[in-house]
C-alpha cells in the first residue's frame, strides 16, 4: 500500500509563502533580455526570449533601436552600480511621445572611436525617469549613464518641441540620476531642445560629469529652450580642443543644488567651433573659474556672476547681460559692454571687477549698482583695470558713493589707464581720501600710468543729512605718509590728458589738509598729486542737473514698468501670511525714501524689508525673506524673451537708468575733449522734464 503524506495547514502556508518569496525575488532580480530587431518595446519580435518586464535588464545589440511608446520599467532596483541596460556600441533607445521609461539601474554603452551614434533620444511628450524609489535605500541610491571605457562620444538627446517638451528627471523618492565620466578623459555629449530636466545629480554629485580631450570636433553640449530644476553642477573637465560645439541658449536654471551651474566651459578657440551662452537665466553663479575664450555671451541673467580665469585669449563678445554678484567678481577677459552689474548686498572694499595683464580689457557702457550700503573702505569698483568708457557708477542705497572707480596699487602696476566719458557718484563721510581715482596705494605709482582721465562727470548732490565730499584724483600714499625721503611721483599722467571733467561738490582746495603738502606741486581743482602743471585746465565744475538720478534696479519694477503690488503695503501683521511670490510696497530711508516693490521669498518669518539698511550695513537680514521684485521681473523677462520698445528687458533696464543720467545743463554740451558732451550720456534737451534734487 502506497504511503500517503498529509500536510497540515501550517505546512501548506509555509510552502505557499516560500513560493511567493521566490516569485517576488525572481521578479526583482529579473532576467536579461536581448533586443535583436529594431521596433517597439511592446513587440515580441523585438526581443529574444520575450518582452522585458518589471525587474528585467536588457542588452540592445549594435544597430538595433528600441522604441518605448507606453509605460515601461527597466532594471531591478539594485544598489548603486547595478546594471539595467547595455547599449553596446550602436544600440539605441527612443522614448516616443506618450512613452515613459522608468530606469532602475545603470545604463552603459561601449566606448571607442567608432562608437559615435546617438545612444538615447527622448522625443517631445516622452519621459526618461531615473527611479531608485524601490531600492533598499532609495535616497542614497543613484543610477547613472556612462561609457565602458575611454574615447566615449555617444550622445543623450532630448528632442522636444515648443508644444511638447521632452522630460528627463529622477523619481522624488530616490536619489538623482546622473551622467558619469569617472576617471576617463572623454565622457559623451548631451543635447536638449525644449527639455524639462529635474533632479539630475545633487549638491555633492554633478548631474553631468563630461569631458573631451584630443577629440575631433562635434557637438559636445548643445542645450536650448530647456529648464533645469534642482540639478547638480554640470562638470566639464579637460575640455581643451579647438573644434566642436558648446551652446547653452535660452535656458532657465531654478533651485540649483550646486554652488555653480557649470564647473567649467568648453575651452578652445571659437574660430573653428561654436561657443555661445545666450539668453539664459542662471539662479546661482553660472560658472566656477573657467576659460571663456572665443565665447559669445549676451542677454543673460547671471544670478551669481560669471567667474573667469586669466587665459590666452578673451571672449569674442560679452554684451547686454545682467550680473548679480555678492562678492568680488574675479576677472573680465576682453570687452565687457552695455551690461548691468549689481553688487547685491553690503560688502566693504569690494574690488568688484578685476582685469588681467595678458591683454587689454575694455569696459564700455556699463551700469554699476551697489544695492547695499556698507563701504567702510573706499571700495574700488575696478581693481587695476586698464580703464572704462561711458560707464555709470550709481550711488549706493543710502546715497553715498558705491566706491572709487579704480585704485592703482603702486610701482608694480604699469598698465596705462583710460577713463573717459563716465558718470560717477562721489563722496563718503569721514573719509578724506575718497576719490574717483586713487593711486600709489602700495608705493609710488609710475609716471604716465594714467593715459587719459577726461570728460567725466564726478558729482555729489549733497543730500540733506548725507553731505559728503570727494577728490577727483588722489595720491593716497603720499598724502598719508612722510614722503621726505621719497617724494611723490611727478605726473602720474600728463596734465593735458587729465582735463575736461566736471567735479560737482568736490572737496575744495581750502578744505584739504595733509602732512606732505610741501612735496606736492601744482595740486588743486580736486587733483591731489605732484604735477608739472595743474590738471583740469578745461574742467567745467557745474551741476549736471540730471534728468532723473533716482533710478536704480530696486525702483525699476515700479518707476519704469508700473508694476503694482499683489498685497499692497507691507505689514508686520498681514491679514494672512505672506506666500512665496507675494509682492509688497515699502519705503524706508534707502533709495531716497521712495517706495520699493519687494517680493517674498522666505518661509515663515516676516522681517521688515529694507529694515536695518544704514550706512554701517544691513543688520536686519531682511534678504533672507525678501528680494527686490525687479529681480524677478528681469528673470521672467529673460525667460519669456520679453521685448520692450524693441529691446530685451535687460537692455531696457540699462537704457532706462542711462536716460535718467542725461544732464540738462547746457554748459556740458560740446565741452568734452573730443567735442561731444561731458559724461556717460549726452545732454538732454533743455525743455525735457527734469526730476528735481
Amino acid at each position: 500500500m502506497k504511503k500517503e503524506v498529509v500536510m497540515d495547514n501550517v505546512s501548506r502556508r509555509m510552502v505557499a509563502a516560500a513560493a511567493a518569496f521566490l516569485t517576488t525575488l525572481a521578479g526583482v532580480q529579473g532576467v536579461e533580455r536581448t533586443a535583436v530587431l529594431g521596433g517597439d518595446w511592446a513587440s515580441p519580435k523585438t526581443w529574444d526570449g520575450g518582452i522585458p518586464g518589471d525587474g528585467d535588464t536588457i542588452v540592445v545589440r549594435d544597430g538595433v533601436t528600441v522604441t518605448v511608446s507606453d509605460a515601461r520599467i527597466l532594471g531591478a532596483s539594485g544598489t548603486n552600480g547595478t546594471l539595467a541596460a547595455n547599449l553596446q556600441k550602436s544600440g539605441a533607445l527612443v522614448i516616443a511621445s506618450g512613452g515613459l521609461l522608468r530606469v532602475r539601474g545603470d545604463v552603459v554603452y561601449t566606448a571607442g572611436l567608432d562608437a559615435t551614434t546617438t545612444a538615447v533620444v527622448v522625443r517631445g511628450g516622452g519621459t526618461w525617469r531615473w527611479d531608485a524609489s524601490k531600492a533598499a535605500a532609495p535616497t542614497g541610491t543613484c543610477y547613472k549613464f556612462y561609457a565602458s571605457g575611454d574615447l566615449a562620444s555617444r550622445g543623450f538627446v532630448l528632442a522636444g518641441t515648443a508644444g511638447a517638451h521632452a522630460v528627463l528627471d529622477s523619481d522624488p523618492l530616490g536619489g538623482g540620476g546622473y551622467f558619469m565620466r569617472g576617471d576617463k578623459q572623454n565622457g559623451g555629449q548631451f543635447q536638449s531642445a525644449y527639455g524639462e530636466i529635474t533632479r539630475l545629480g545633487d549638491a555633492r554629485t554633478p548631474g553631468w560629469d563630461l569631458g573631451w580631450f584630443r577629440r575631433p570636433g562635434g557637438v559636445i553640449w548643445d542645450v536650448q529652450d530647456s529648464v533645469f530644476t534642482r540639478c547638480g553642477t554640470i562638470r566639464i573637465a579637460m575640455a581643451r580642443y579647438p573644434g566642436g560645439v558648446f551652446r547653452h541658449n535660452r535656458n532657465v536654471h531654478e533651485r540649483t543644488a550646486g554652488k555653480f551651474v557649470f564647473s567649467a566651459l568648453l575651452g578652445g578657440s571659437a574660430s573653428n567651433g561654436m561657443r555661445e551662452v545666450m539668453g539664459n537665466v542662471f539662479d546661482v553663479a553660472a560658472v566656477e573659474s573657467t576659460m571663456a575664450e572665443g565665447y559669445t555671451i549676451t542677454g543673460n541673467y547671471f544670478g551669481g556672476g560669471l567667474d573667469v580665469l586669466w587665459q590666452s585669449a578673451p571672449w569674442a563678445r560679452c554684451e547686454g547681460n545682467f550680473f548679480r554678484i555678492f562678492n568680488r567678481w574675479r576677472h573680465v577677459t576682453g570687452r565687457l559692454a552695455d551690461s548691468f552689474v549689481c553688487l547685491d548686498g553690503d560688502l566693504d572694499n569690494p574690488h568688484v571687477i578685476h582685469g588681467t595683464s595678458r591683454y587689454p580689457v575694455e569696459l564700455e557702457g556699463l551700469v554699476l549698482s551697489h544695492a547695499g550700503v556698507s563701504n567702510y573702505d573706499s571700495g574700488e569698483w575696478l581693481f587695476s583695470q586698464p580703464g572704462c568708457r561711458r560707464c555709470i557708477f550709481l550711488p549706493n542705497l543710502y546715497g553715498y558713493s558705491s566706491g572709487e572707480m579704480t585704485a592703482i596699487l603702486g610701482p608694480a602696476n604699469t598698465t596705462q589707464l583710460t577713463f573717459e566719458h563716465n558718470t560717477w557718484f562721489g563722496g563718503f563721510t569721514d573719509h578724506r581720501s575718497f576719490a574717483a581715482i586713487q593711486y600709489s596705494e602700495h608705493g609710488n605709482t609710475s609716471t604716465g600710468v594714467v593715459k587719459s582721465f577726461r570728460s567725466n562727470i564726478l558729482w555729489n548732490p549733497q543730500l540733506p543729512g548725507r553731505e559728503a565730499k570727494f577728490f577727483k584724483m588722489n595720491d593716497i600714499h603720499s598724502m598719508g605718509g612722510d614722503q621726505r625721503g621719497a617724494p611723490p611721483t611727478r605726473d602720474v599722467g600728463a596734465p593735458g590728458d587729465i582735463d575736461y571733467n566736471t567735479g560737482w561738490k568736490y572737496t575744495p582746495d581750502s578744505a584739504v589738509d595733509f602732512p606732505n603738502k610741501g612735496h606736492f606741486a601744482n595740486w588743486g581743482k580736486g587733483y591731489i598729486g605732484n604735477w608739472s602743471r595743474m590738471p583740469g585746465e578745461h574742467d567745467v565744475d557745474a551741476d549736471p542737473r540730471f534728468l532723473d538720478y533716482q533710478r536704480d534696479l530696486p525702483l525699476y519694477a515700479t518707476k519704469a514698468l508700473g508694476v503694482t503690488p499683489t498685497r499692497g503695503e507691507w505689514s508686520a501683521t498681514p491679514d494672512r501670511p505672506y506666500a512665496v511670490g507675494d509682492t509688497v510696497l515699502h519705503a524706508t530711508v534707502i533709495e531716497w525714501g521712495l517706495p520699493i516693490l519687494y517680493r517674498y521669498i522666505g518661509a515663515g518669518d516676516n522681517p521688515e524689508p529694507g529694515l536695518g539698511t544704514r550706512p554701517t550695513g544691513d543688520v536686519g537680514k531682511w534678504r533672507t525673506s525678501w528680494e527686490w521684485a525687479s529681480l524677478h521681473v528681469l528673470r521672467e523677462g529673460v525667460r519669456t524673451q520679453q521685448r520692450l520698445g524693441g529691446d530685451d528687458i535687460i537692455l531696457h533696464l540699462i537704457k532706462w537708468v542711462r536716460a535718467g543720467y542725461a544732464p540738462t545743463n547746457p554748459a556740458l554740451k560740446g565741452a568734452a575733449h573730443d567735442g561731444t558732451d561731458i559724461g556717460a550720456v549726452p545732454v538732454a534737451a533743455a525743455e525735457t522734464k527734469r526730476v528735481p534734487d
